[in-house]
């Protein structure tokens, strides 16, 4: 994974930028709260499902996969959406998220979203945009989802990562750090259990954070087991 020391990582593009395969400790379909602000890869619908979480398969850590026998048992969404059958594939046993094949998958009423493949990840949904002024929310000045942090790119709005610490702080303990080529804000700590949550599911607690250079890093699910507390999901 390239992205090692990121669990599933949340922000407002995550929420467009659907992803595969992770569920958080809340049941939600958002797994982790340790960084922000990139493609998330964090959702039980969508994601590359490789077990890694960034889509290149090298699986240097594990994460808890929805189960499957076949693709249709991946769908998370209606005929022709972008979580339909032909937007999965299983392999071995597990949901791999390929991606959204088309602007009108990502938006059959003509809304705002289209189809992009950006930093790194499998094609999707983002807002649409002509300018970069026109990305982010524009209420965020001192935040890390501000207009300033986005970049309009082939008529796509994409997350170019936060600035400095200053606007991660504004979520709490966080820290602006660079993964690959995109900076995300990631939770700070000093021991690991400032990592894990009190209420944490079993593949979010303790055992499966470190804690690295001030920052949180995700380890991974150590057993199918631990990834049962979630449903019907498999350490992958």
């Amino acid at each position: 994974m390239s992205i090692r020391s990121s669990v599933c990582v949340l922000g407002l593009l995550s929420a467009l930028a659907t992803a595969a395969g992770c569920a958080d400790s809340s049941g939600d379909g958002t797994a982790g709260e340790d960084s922000f602000g990139g493609p998330d890869t964090s959702s039980a619908e969508g994601g590359d499902g490789d077990g890694d979480g960034d889509g290149d398969g090298d699986g240097d850590i594990e994460v808890c996969i929805a189960a499957c026998v076949t693709a249709s048992d991946c769908v998370m969404g209606p005929p022709d959406s972008a979580f339909d059958e032909d937007n999965y594939l299983c392999e071995d046993g597990a949901c791999r998220y390929t991606g959204c094949i088309s602007d009108a998958e990502c938006d059959p009423n003509n809304g705002n979203l289209v189809c992009r493949a950006q930093n790194g990840v499998v094609p999707s949904c983002v807002s649409a945009c002509t300018s970069d002024a026109e990305c982010g929310n524009s209420a965020d000045t001192a935040g890390p989802f501000g207009p300033d942090n986005y970049a309009c790119d082939d008529g796509g709005c994409r997350f170019a990562g936060c600035n400095d610490d200053a606007e991660c702080q504004t979520l709490g303990n966080y820290v602006c750090d660079t993964f690959g080529a995109i900076a995300y804000c990631v939770r700070g700590c000093v021991t690991v259990d400032d990592c894990v949550t009190v209420d944490a599911a079993a593949p979010y607690d303790s055992n499966n954070y470190a804690c690295e250079r001030g920052r949180c890093a995700y380890t991974g699910c150590v057993s199918d087991r631990e990834c049962s507390d979630l449903g019907d999901y498999t350490c992958h």
